[in-house]
């Protein structure tokens, strides 16, 4: 993934994240109703976001995108572990499926991965914390990439600053993923749960963004108000 984020060049024309529009293209898909009964039933019976709740997301998003600092890259969008190719014999790694490919922050391709350790099927909501990885070996894996990245060894400073970045985009690549399948519930010719993966992806998203909150009361003591 370094080496793709190093080596691909961005276009003169690509200077800004394509994400929101993205997203804003995705919402923009999503029927007030969908045209199968099942489908618009299961929507109703979990839950899902309505449009008022998925502008505040694309808010927030654009609020994460300007809190994070890491540089903007080609990035893939969709480096789950199906994307990824291991050969043995090489001990080489490639990356398949470019459908997705647009200028991003580094940051967001890096936070899509660490989400989707969870795997491609058979999982629920609390394998999203079960597989997530630790800070240990986020801190691990950033070190690695930045030497590929940077061609030498990371500061402290550039770590956290990375770090930071990377937790900063896990929410928002959860929410570009459930905005997504809920586009694929009316779309999509294959027969999946499209609507339960967007409540699940939609959840973590909000338990991330509250972890986040719930740190910064931790660090910032606030004075009572009482006299």
């Amino acid at each position: 993934m370094a080496q793709m984020h190093k080596n691909t060049k961005l276009l003169p024309s690509e200077t800004e994240p394509g994400l929101i529009k993205t997203m804003i293209e995705f919402v923009s898909m999503i029927p007030d109703k969908y045209s199968y009964n099942k489908k618009e039933a299961a929507r109703k019976k979990i839950q899902l976001p309505e449009t008022a709740e998925l502008k505040k997301m694309i808010k927030e998003g654009t609020v994460a995108l300007g809190n994070q600092t890491s540089p903007l890259v080609v990035c893939h969008n969709d480096p789950s572990l199906n994307n990824l190719l291991y050969d043995k014999n090489t001990s080489s790694m490639r990356i398949i499926d470019y459908e997705y490919l647009a200028p991003n922050p580094a940051a967001f391709d890096i936070a899509n991965h660490f989400n989707e350790f969870v795997g491609t099927e058979d999982f629920g909501p609390d394998d999203y914390l079960k597989y997530l990885p630790d800070d240990s070996f986020i801190r691990w894996w950033l070190i690695e990439y930045l030497r590929e990245f940077l061609g030498r060894e990371p500061t402290e400073e550039e770590l956290i600053s990375w770090e930071r970045s990377v937790k900063d985009m896990m929410p928002l690549s959860h929410y570009f993923w459930a905005s997504w399948s809920m586009v694929q519930v009316e779309a999509s010719v294959h027969d999946l749960d499209y609507v339960t993966y967007a409540k699940l992806r939609f959840d973590e998203a909000k338990r991330l963004v509250q972890l986040t909150v719930e740190k910064i009361k931790e660090i910032f003591v606030f004075p009572s108000s009482n006299k």
